[in-house]
């Protein structure tokens, strides 16, 4: 379990994006979800009561006016999610970020049950039953570090980019290339349990691949595969029992996606 809650910092559940000042709040683009299994609202606190317990600091009051909920209509749980936000810096450029978070490696509770609610929100993935049970919202200084940037934009849009469902259906465009680095993170977490194994049966010390295998830099955001063997590896590294980090590395099931009608 101790290994398991250290993935947590792996699993990113937080995000680039954030609210506008009141002065200038430009208008946040929602577009509507291309399926009837979800449906994505803007925070409201008449319509979203139990979330309100999030906003009561004054850095997390600043992302209201930017925070969605997600609800599951479908009859499965949702065990991966993407959102892609999209805005216009002060220069012209386009800007996007995307923030995701799934249910499918080592710590793996169930992200969104059939009927469930979620709020979405710069900085923040949270399920209804953990605001209802005390949740008082992000750290001042993730919020801070998040809406610096945006704050500074003129425009902005969100997109339900990618959703997987237990059974692996997948529904969203998926420009996000979650599918490819949920496998590839497989993929990595084998290669590194094989790398680390033959070490050790050849007497040679398993930190030090570890360590190779963390320095290997990515040749672009889209090679998966080193850029979670870097991460994978790199936490193995910090890990008090390595042999017990690599066994809970294996029992990791292999993703099975198919693309949802």
């Amino acid at each position: 379990m101790e290994t398991a809650l250290k993935w947590r910092n792996l699993l990113p559940i937080a995000l680039l994006v954030s609210s506008f000042p009141a002065h200038s709040q430009p208008r946040l683009t929602i577009t509507p979800p291309d399926t009837a299994e979800v449906s994505l609202a803007v925070y409201d606190v008449a319509n979203h009561p139990s979330f309100t317990k999030v906003f009561q600091n004054a850095y997390s009051d600043r992302l209201r006016p930017f925070s969605l909920v997600l609800t599951n209509l479908s009859r499965q749980s949702i065990v991966g999610l993407t959102v892609r936000w999209n805005w216009i810096d002060q220069t012209g450029q386009q800007r996007t970020h995307n923030q995701t978070t799934d249910a499918l490696f080592l710590y793996r509770p169930s992200l969104l049950p059939s009927g469930a609610r979620m709020l979405i929100a710069p900085g923040l993935f949270l399920q209804e039953t953990l605001a209802q049970s005390g949740f008082v919202g992000p750290s001042a200084d993730r919020a801070q570090r998040d809406v610096e940037e945006l704050e500074r934009s003129t425009s902005s849009s969100v997109t339900l980019d990618t959703i997987i469902f237990e059974d692996g259906t997948v529904i969203g465009p998926d420009q996000s290339e979650t599918v490819a680095s949920l496998s590839a993170r497989k993929t990595a977490a084998d290669s590194i349990v094989q790398a680390a194994r033959q070490a050790k049966a050849a007497g040679r010390d398993v930190s030090a691949v570890l360590t190779d295998i963390a320095s290997r830099r990515p040749d672009s955001r889209n090679d998966h595969f080193r850029v979670w063997s870097s991460r994978i590896a790199a936490e193995a590294q910090r890990s008090s029992d390595i042999d017990a980090f690599l066994s809970d590395l294996e029992r990791i099931p292999t993703p099975r996606f198919r693309r949802g009608q």
